[in-house]
């Protein structure tokens, strides 16, 4: 009987009735991504984009680029699709078609628009075709964009004096690259609170230095989240500013209060140390909406 089976299988197959790929199971498509997504090599599959950058246009923007295997696919096209999925829509955008080339190789632009920060999950579908299925190949890259600490300052929780001083000069005096358009001079024993609770955020950049105005000549500084310190040292008036290694700028905790505090050991008179360009780099920007989470 099962001789009898296979036989009649194999009649149908020669006179038509099914294909042979109909008959097996159908294969899909191969589809990689190459090089491999990583990093921020500027180029292909970058994984992490600054929409603000300072360094150029180049750093908000990749290319994807991949190959497709399986059949004759030269000339036929892959759909790449991409979702924000720290929008609260998450909907699924179409960056169009690319057409697969000599190799099997595809590329497809990407570069979101200023405002348009977070976590995208970027997919490259092949459709089915000369007896295949369709392939989706996906991978993530986040986009952040640096926004100015000062959207979260919180006035209630600082202590001391906290007052604007943008464009105050530091440092030698003359150097137009020690004052800062945004800025905030902390006089005496004072401390400045931020809180971006919510807003994805992954590293900060700030300057500090004393002003040429302070009537004191030395103050120690410490930049700090509950529980532990991130950065600290000595500042002196007409020296240099200090600033965070990119190890200390990405050591913080997105969820937890972020402080800036300044001292001085005189009794009589108090410095004026300036914090200088506060900002941090944030996946859910907060001139986009109020944070979700």
């Amino acid at each position: 009987m099962r001789k009898i089976f296979v036989l009649l299988a194999a009649a149908v197959v020669v006179l038509g009735l099914f294909s042979p790929a109909e008959a097996a199971r159908k294969k899909s498509f191969g589809v990689s991504l190459s090089p491999t997504p990583s990093g921020t090599q500027k180029t292909y599959n970058d994984t992490s984009l600054d929409l603000s950058s300072a360094h150029g246009e180049a750093h908000g923007r990749t290319t994807i680029r991949g190959r497709v295997k399986g059949g004759k696919v030269v000339g036929k096209k892959v759909q790449v699709y991409a979702t924000n999925m720290h929008s609260a829509s998450r909907t699924r955008t179409s960056l169009g078609s690319a057409r697969i080339g000599k190799g099997g190789v595809f590329t497809k632009a990407f570069k979101p628009a200023n405002g348009h920060a977070g976590t995208y999950k970027i997919e490259v579908v092949k459709s089915a075709g000369g007896g295949r299925k369709a392939k989706v190949k996906t991978f993530s890259i986040r986009v952040y964009e640096w926004v100015s600490l000062s959207s979260f300052y919180q006035p209630a929780a600082s202590t001391g004096s906290v007052t604007v001083a943008d464009k105050e000069q530091t440092g030698s005096g003359t150097n137009p690259n020690e004052r800062w358009s945004t800025a905030y001079a902390l006089t005496g024993d004072s401390t400045a609170v931020f809180s971006f609770a919510g807003y994805r955020c992954m590293r900060f950049n700030l300057k500090l230095a004393l002003s040429q105005v302070s009537r004191v000549g030395d103050a120690s500084y410490q930049v700090s989240q509950p529980g532990r310190g991130i950065m600290a040292g000595a500042l002196t008036k007409g020296g240099a500013y200090a600033e965070p290694t990119r190890a200390q700028s990405e050591n913080i905790d997105p969820n937890a209060p972020f402080t800036v505090s300044v001292t001085d050991a005189e009794a009589g008179a108090d410095a004026r140390t300036i914090l200088g360009l506060p900002k941090v780099a944030c996946m859910w920007p907060y001139k986009v909406a109020a944070a979700p989470y």
